[in-house]
């Protein structure tokens, strides 16, 4: 009878702080904390509070966690810069103006075909 008691005493707690959140409380503090400078003891123990968190996202998912910083990294990667064209403004006029031709041209077939 004691263990199905404490079963249940576990189960009620767990659905409590299922329910209250008190990690998102806790986190939001934290960044709140974080954010008024570090003269402030707060600062330092928002500090702990994100080192803690950070620990228990990477136990709980690992994978997920890895993932995501091998992600993120690959996104910090710079992209080369484009070559420089010296001919770029005549090419671009070029293109638009064929492209504006054979645009008329496909257009005046549509209205001759019909």
């Amino acid at each position: 009878m004691t263990a199905l008691a404490a079963v249940l005493a576990a189960l009620a707690a767990g659905y409590a702080l299922g329910r209250w959140r008190p990690g998102r409380r806790l986190l939001s503090w934290a960044e709140y904390s974080a954010g008024q400078g570090r003269h402030r003891p707060a600062w330092w123990m928002a500090q702990v509070v994100g080192l803690v968190a950070l620990a228990c996202i990477w136990v709980i998912h690992p994978r997920r966690s890895l993932t995501n910083v091998r992600t993120w990294r690959a996104d910090a990667a710079r992209t080369p810069a484009p070559a420089y064209d010296p001919q770029w403004a005549q090419r671009r006029t070029a293109r638009t103006r064929l492209g504006l031709t054979i645009a008329l041209l496909r257009a005046r077939r549509r209205h001759t075909a019909a």
